[in-house]
């Protein structure tokens, strides 16, 4: 796996190559602190920051929106301010009129930005010093996948709940099927890292997967549906704004 590269500021970037896939790594700023709304977002985008009603998911929204549209503007050379975002019928953000495929996730302060050209992608990142107990995926494993985390020590069970967890996240955005898709009904193998899939919703035979550790609080991991077994390039970038 590719260690992140630091970047101060944003790296100079083209639009990825069909081939290429943009990983990238940043730690929540005080934003609000920093940067006036509606400096950064359209009048949608304002109404649903005015919803939040505490600071800190108010802050989350607005460097997620910075995050994504400084990257994206600086692939798309266009300023930050122009890049605006639809919304599909999952609710998930897209650029009409733009063939950029991108996800985003957060956890605790750390955000992740996986982006292609072409291929449908998704990524979970997750504070590794957070609570867990396997109960909370008792809806998310199959049986076996719940044994195999039973039989470990608590530590390596946690580690092990971390990477299953996220690589399912990341698999369940990128197949963009809404609520047709159930965790439940597709479970993972290590060493190489696959799916194996109960569900009539995910082919198992498209996935490209993998695990990053952008810092060492954080585990990410990013999903490509990728049914012809391109060849594929992972640029992985950690920014400092």
């Amino acid at each position: 796996m590719n260690a992140f590269q630091l970047h101060s500021g944003i790296p100079s970037l083209g639009s990825p190559e069909p081939e290429d896939v943009y990983i990238f790594f940043s730690l929540m700023e005080d934003t609000l602190q920093r940067y006036n709304p509606q400096q950064l977002l359209d009048s949608a985008e304002e109404e649903r920051f005015n919803k939040y009603r505490t600071e800190g998911k108010r802050n989350e929204f607005l460097f997620g929106r910075m995050f994504m549209k400084n990257l994206l503007g600086e692939i798309l050379a266009m300023p930050a301010d122009e890049v605006s975002f639809g919304i599909n019928e999952h609710r998930r953000p897209y650029l009409p009129g733009q063939k950029l495929q991108f996800n985003l996730s957060h956890s605790f302060g750390g955000f992740a930005l996986i982006i292609s050209s072409q291929f449908q992608v998704g990524v979970d990142i997750e504070f590794r010093k957070r609570n867990i107990s396997l109960e909370d995926g008792r809806h998310v494993f199959m049986p076996t996948e719940k044994i195999s985390m039973a039989e470990k020590e608590d530590e390596a069970a946690k580690n092990e709940f971390l990477h299953r967890w996220t690589a399912k996240e990341a698999i369940y955005k990128a197949a963009d099927e809404g609520t047709q898709l159930l965790f439940n009904e597709f479970e993972l193998s290590f060493d190489p890292l696959e799916v194996h899939s109960h569900s009539q919703h995910l082919k198992q035979e498209v996935w490209e997967l993998g695990h990053a550790y952008p810092h060492p609080d954080y585990l990410l991991a990013f999903a490509v549906q990728n049914p012809k077994r391109t060849p594929l390039n992972f640029y992985f970038h950690q920014i400092l704004f």
